[in-house]
């Protein structure tokens, strides 16, 4: 009861002063005298960051903050800020989490990670590995972080079944190489399509990788199972490889 009335205090400080300080920022701060659409850019990322943070007001009214502010500081017009809505990467994610509700509606994730359980068998390396499958295929589908935290109850679950039976000494580290090896498949399965990470379309579209063109540096094909695809991923620099 006390940590509501605490988070409402700080909401109501929140939807109070950060209009102030983007209106300070608006009124005596001139980041660039020659463009101040600057200054009120950072204005109002100010007054979304903070009201993000403290959910001041609902999430979905703070990111539709710039469809009303952009227009009225001229930043953009309502017509280039609108577009930006309704880009096809957006409509990438929904498809996404409409897909992974589905899924959890039906329990067809529980369903596909008990008969791959099933089918890999019941001793110590076959639940890791049919833990890791199970995973990996369910984040080709689903998101990343959606498929962990649906599969940790299930390993969970095991972990304590295993420990009754055999004993938290015997089982030594097998439950930590469990939870990890399900952490990897995540990721491993998240590599597989773009979209199943919230940042790959986001890089995919800003560095324009094209996904059949190989590297310029090692000749890898690029888009194999990330944005790029090949070992330059890691040391990335403008003007160099797979751009």
């Amino acid at each position: 009861m006390q940590n509501n009335r605490e988070n409402s205090k700080v909401r109501l400080a929140a939807l109070v002063i950060a209009p102030l300080i983007s209106l300070s920022l608006i009124l005596f701060g001139d980041l660039a005298p020659d463009n101040p659409k600057i200054t009120y850019t950072l204005a109002i990322a100010i007054l979304m960051a903070i009201w993000w943070v403290t959910e001041a007001i609902p999430l979905a009214a703070t990111a539709l903050l710039p469809v009303v502010l952009f227009p009225l500081f001229g930043v953009v017009d309502g017509k280039t800020i609108s577009a930006m809505y309704f880009n096809h990467l957006i409509f990438l994610f929904i498809g996404g989490f409409l897909m992974a509700l589905a899924m959890e509606r039906w329990n067809l994730h529980k369903r596909i990670a008990i008969k791959i359980l099933i089918f890999f068998g019941v001793s110590p390396g076959r639940i890791l590995m049919g833990f890791m499958f199970a995973t990996a295929f369910l984040s080709m589908w689903m998101s990343n972080t959606a498929t962990t935290m649906m599969m940790i109850p299930i390993a969970l679950s095991i972990i304590y079944k295993l420990e009754e039976i055999l004993g938290k000494a015997k089982l030594g580290s097998y439950s930590i190489g469990l939870l990890l090896g399900i952490a990897y498949a995540a990721s491993i399965g998240g590599d597989s399509d773009t979209g199943r990470y919230a940042t790959q379309p986001v890089v995919c579209a800003n560095r324009k990788y094209h996904f059949s063109r190989p590297c310029r540096r090692c000749r890898l094909p690029t888009g194999l199972f990330s944005p790029s695809g090949s070992p330059c991923w890691f040391s990335w620099r403008p003007g160099s490889c797979c751009t």
